[in-house]
């Protein structure tokens, strides 16, 4: 329940990045006794078949499940994978932080999280890359809804009226915010200021 993307513009042949999700035999209380945190990338290089973890720096998302992920390389040879919504395990009010947006930028892989008031949680949904540095989401339930209601966990959940028009957002990398719409003639993708100040300082 993690997320892996392709990386096609590092290494000979691509690197895939794992990132988040749950594993069996890590302790800790609750339903997040599994969960996995982002301060470390699972990379595996596709030329070598080798597996290695990266450590990250910067504003790390919480660790999480069921979230989705999407990458997109930028004209600055830069590689941005977008991490959005998830599950750590509750519902309702206690959901509401995983209803942000990170970037994890390559090659620094270093965290940037974008800046807006969070108000709509949700799991179980997919991120697509749609041009531009735009990135599709579609789906997902409604976390901030504690559905257990009659021993079912997941009464509710499915209920409430996608505030997203029908069930589509679009992010936009290069700003690090939400848009009202898809831009078909947005083709080439800049990072945007945040993540090009992190570069800038190094």
């Amino acid at each position: 329940m993690g997320g892996m993307v392709y990386v096609p513009n590092f290494g000979e042949k691509g690197i895939l990045v794992s990132l988040g999700g749950a594993q069996e035999g890590i302790q800790r209380q609750g339903y997040e006794y599994n969960l996995i945190e982002f301060s470390k990338a699972r990379v595996y290089d596709v030329s070598t078949k080798k597996w290695f973890e990266q450590p990250t720096t910067g504003d790390q998302p919480p660790a999480r499940k069921e979230f989705c992920a999407a990458g997109v390389a930028s004209n600055s040879n830069t590689y941005e994978i977008l991490i959005y919504a998830g599950w750590g395990g509750n519902l309702g009010a206690k959901a509401m932080r995983f209803d942000e947006a990170y970037v994890l930028t390559l090659p620094g892989f270093h965290w940037v999280k974008a800046n807006y008031t969070a108000v709509n949680p949700r799991h179980g949904l997919s991120c697509n890359s749609v041009g531009g540095g735009q990135i599709l989401t579609i789906g997902g339930v409604d976390s901030k809804m504690d559905g257990n209601r009659d021993g079912d966990l997941y009464k509710g959940v499915f209920d409430t009226q996608d505030p997203f028009a029908q069930g589509l957002g679009i992010f936009d990398l290069s700003t690090m915010a939400w848009k009202d719409s898809y831009n078909s003639s947005q083709k080439a993708y800049v990072p945007s200021p945040e993540i090009q100040r992190f570069y800038d300082d190094k």
